[in-house]
């Protein structure tokens, strides 16, 4: 057999071996080369089949989209007078994934599940690594308990051993997405190993678990829950009692075959707020409702009658800082530029021009003072894709909330590609690294493909 025959099955393992780097390694950095840059080697073989076969179908998505991009940036220019040519390079980088996308989406959805067992393979390589790294910095840190390193919602080895993942809640935006969606891979893609690794994994999150992960499990658990129970998987059916024929009131329940799943998924959301109650989580999550609601709590009435805190001003943690700071960067930048916002990946613009503005939230005095931190990070990535899209597009990012109903319910991939992609896009939503990383733009990208693919070919 010549190597010709061989060539499928490398075109099939380069296209996942790159998407995995973009997915799941984008934190790996050695000097100039970045592992999420692998997503374009199948350019190379795409460039080639095009030109040998002559098919320029799949680049008419693609075109749109960068046709949308640009315009969009004229009109930001137009209206705002802002410019950034990053931009430009920006679109055409999110262009050239769409033609990956594109172009491989048949093999890629088939194999998603390859790419999921992968990181779960990975996973526990990653984590002794990162615990080792993190023991030996203990040890040379009196300031660093080891026990810190374990069961932390703040930081926990992840944080301080840095390898691949600079934050536990980088590792937590890519777990959710993998954990939610193994339980609804089909059965005959399940080995006895892959329930091994599986269970590995799981208890890997447990041990090294973030508010990221635990909000995200049970938002989008409690998603996926409604939506499976508005999609009939559990049906009533109601008989009237008749005297006459002497028939019993009967009432039949028929639990459909995601009945299981339902129940799967209420158990993660149960075993997630167990874990949020500890007392790390539970001061970041109190801390960041008490900012956004001005509602009074436990821990913010602690702390204003902790005689230590009365003495000088006392600071919310900085995770919660940062993400309260965000949505303010957002409402302000709406006020600026409300309807199409400042651009692709051009965040920092509006970060700094409503900087002036929001500095009374980080000089102001009393028992609701925001971090310093808040001020000075996550100008480029805005802590969360929520205030990052709603800051560069506006209101037209609105736009993608009827796309995102239309996927959940469209009959073209099965619930293991939809639980993928929807949790990763909500996941990220609440606590991301921008666009590029974590396999955020590849997630609605594909969702924009499926959504308008006119070649009607069912991929579950």
């Amino acid at each position: 057999m010549n190597i010709i025959s061989y060539l499928p099955k490398i075109e099939k393992y380069l296209v996942i071996f790159s998407l995995t780097a973009f997915f799941f390694f984008w934190g790996l950095k050695l000097g100039y080369f970045q592992a999420r840059l692998l997503v374009f080697l199948p350019l190379l073989i795409i460039i080639y089949q095009t030109y040998k076969n002559r098919n320029y179908n799949f680049v008419k998505l693609p075109a749109i989209i960068l046709g949308c991009l640009l315009i969009h940036l004229m009109a930001v220019k137009y209206f705002f007078g802002i410019f950034n040519f990053i931009t430009i390079i920006y679109s055409i980088f999110l262009t050239f994934i769409a033609i990956i996308l594109s172009y491989y989406k048949e093999l890629i959805l088939k194999n998603l599940y390859l790419i999921v067992n992968t990181f779960i393979f990975i996973t526990p390589i990653i984590i002794f690594i990162n615990l080792y790294l993190a023991l030996v910095l203990s040890a040379e840190n009196s300031s660093l308990p080891t026990i810190d390193l374990f069961i932390n919602c703040d930081r926990s080895a992840i944080s301080f051993g840095k390898f691949i993942f600079q934050e536990n809640s980088h590792f937590s935006m890519m777990a959710v997405p993998v954990i939610l969606s193994f339980f609804f891979l089909k059965k005959k893609l399940l080995t006895n190993l892959n329930k091994i690794f599986f269970a590995v994994f799981l208890i890997i999150n447990i041990i090294f678990f973030s508010t990221t992960l635990l909000v995200s499990l049970i938002l989008c658990s409690l998603y996926f829950i409604f939506y499976l129970l508005i999609n009939n998987s559990i049906g009533f059916n109601l008989t009237k009692y008749d005297k006459l024929n002497n028939n019993l009131l009967s009432l039949n329940i028929t639990f459909q075959k995601n009945f299981k799943k339902i129940i799967i998924l209420f158990i993660v959301v149960i075993v997630s707020y167990g874990i949020s109650v500890l007392p790390t989580c539970k001061k970041k999550i109190y801390e960041t409702v008490y900012l956004i609601t001005k509602v009074e709590n436990e821990i913010s009435i602690a702390n204003k009658n902790d005689q230590q805190t009365q003495d000088k001003r006392y600071e919310v943690n900085s995770s919660s800082s940062t993400f309260y700071y965000s949505l303010l960067v957002t409402l302000e930048s709406l006020k600026k530029f409300n309807l199409i916002g400042v651009g692709i990946n051009n965040y920092e613009t509006a970060f700094n021009s409503v900087a002036e503005d929001l500095r009374w939230f980080i000089d102001k005095e009393g028992d609701r003072k925001i971090h310093d931190y808040a001020a000075s990070v996550n100008k480029q990535d805005g802590y969360n894709n929520f205030s990052k899209i709603l800051v560069e597009f506006g209101i037209l990012s609105l736009l993608l909330i009827p796309v995102f109903l239309k996927f959940m319910f469209s009959n073209k991939v099965n619930l293991f590609h939809k639980v993928f992609f929807s949790s990763l896009v909500i996941t990220q939503l609440l606590k991301g690294a921008g666009y590029f990383n974590g396999g955020f733009i590849v997630a609605i990208l594909f969702i924009l493909i499926i959504i308008f693919d006119n070649d009607k070919i069912n991929y579950s």
